[in-house]
């Protein structure tokens, strides 16, 4: 590899880097308020570049620039790749002044053995250990967690072998298997270590963007199954989760139930205290259904004020009690209009039975409860 000159290479990653920065800036600009964490890299990735090309300029710069500032912002833009890495997550970078005094001491090593006691291969270990320890934060938090995406391995990948790469060359100026005087050497490692070190960088962006477009794609189907004031599922999401729950209940023989609750005179709410407080009554109506329901119990929009709970693996007389306590919780004091709740309950029969059947079963309980005066439970009849 004698043949490839340091700074020629460094130069082309940076470019490649730079075009990736870019994207970041743009992704930033539309979805830095969408998908958490886009800000951080993004300034990250720029800081990274700037102190590349005090890198490559090294031996025509001060060394204070071109050696001291550089690393110095080396380590800024990792920490602030791992603080977008928190924040995709859902995290934040914490113990700021623990790093703080890390950063100060690591500046103080890199003044001293640079502008004080000039000691390349000493400051070549010190930095390229601490880039490993980093490094391999960063493929950690990149694969942290569920589900293991594409975007994840990519970014995990190419910052762990980053890591194995800063350590391996540690370990090769430490054993003596390789003196390099200068940061642009031409021996083989040295070149093999810039390359992989500067390819780290481009392939973990580059994860890093397709971890935002996976983020982005969740988003839109969260948002496409959900609605968006209740956070219940859509008519069409809540149809389809009834109809793969039926199938499994053909297989398994145990039934499912669903329950159809309408808020009573909720018009009379609207006209009397506003729209604002109609969809306050609505927030608080389905956060309390939800507080009673079992993990695998799911909430939907039926529409309008009407919602429809399925309820897996369950019997016609748990699903009375399920109903039962949502609509006795209704009747707790709240800072909004006092509201009730008539609900419609139905079991599977046969299985024979689809998702219609079994709503409209539930829907005229419903209205039977309505029709007798509001605020009670009715249960499907089995004809």
């Amino acid at each position: 590899m004698n043949f490839i000159e340091p700074r020629t290479l460094a130069f082309i990653i940076s470019v490649l880097t730079a075009l990736s920065a870019l994207i970041l800036l743009a992704m930033r600009q539309s979805f830095s308020t969408t998908v958490r964490g886009v800000n951080s890299w993004t300034i990250g990735i720029w800081i990274f570049l700037i102190c590349s090309l005090l890198f490559n300029f090294r031996g025509q710069l001060h060394p204070l620039l071109s050696v001291v500032l550089a690393n110095l912002l080396l380590i800024i833009s990792l920490l602030l790749m791992i603080s977008g890495l928190l924040h995709y997550h859902g995290r934040r970078l914490r113990h700021h002044g623990l790093i703080g005094i890390a950063t100060v001491v690591f500046t103080a090593v890199i003044v001293w053995f640079t502008l004080i006691q000039p000691n390349f291969q000493f400051r070549l270990v010190f930095v390229a250990g601490l880039l490993a320890f980093i490094l391999a934060g960063l493929g950690y938090l990149a694969l942290h967690g569920r589900p293991v995406t594409t975007g994840r391995v990519v970014t995990g990948a190419a910052f762990l072998l980053g890591a194995v790469t800063c350590f391996l060359r540690a370990l090769s100026v430490t054993l003596n298997f390789d003196r390099p005087n200068t940061f642009f050497d031409l021996s083989s490692l040295q070149v093999l270590y810039l390359g992989a070190f500067s390819v780290t960088f481009f392939i973990g962006t580059l994860g890093f963007i397709l971890m935002i477009n996976e983020r982005l794609r969740e988003i839109l189907q969260y948002n496409a199954e959900h609605d968006e004031l209740s956070a219940a599922l859509t008519r069409r999401a809540f149809f389809e989760k009834t109809e793969a729950e039926l199938s499994n209940s053909r297989k398994s023989g145990k039934p499912v139930s669903v329950l159809i609750l309408d808020l009573d005179n909720f018009k009379q709410i609207n006209d009397a205290y506003g729209h604002h407080f109609g969809d306050q009554v609505i927030v608080d109506f389905c956060d309390t259904v939800r507080s009673l329901l079992r993990p695998n119990d799911v909430l939907g929009r039926y529409g309008g004020e009407e919602f429809v709970v399925l309820l897996p693996d369950t019997h016609g007389g748990a699903a009375i009690e399920i109903a039962e306590r949502i609509r006795t919780a209704l009747h707790r004091p709240r800072n909004l209009p006092p509201y009730t709740a008539s609900i419609g309950v139905a079991t599977t029969l046969t299985e024979e039975e689809n998702t219609d059947s079994l709503l409209i079963r539930a829907d005229k309980a419903l209205y039977r409860a309505k029709g007798q005066g509001r605020d009670r439970i009715e249960v499907a009849q089995s004809n």
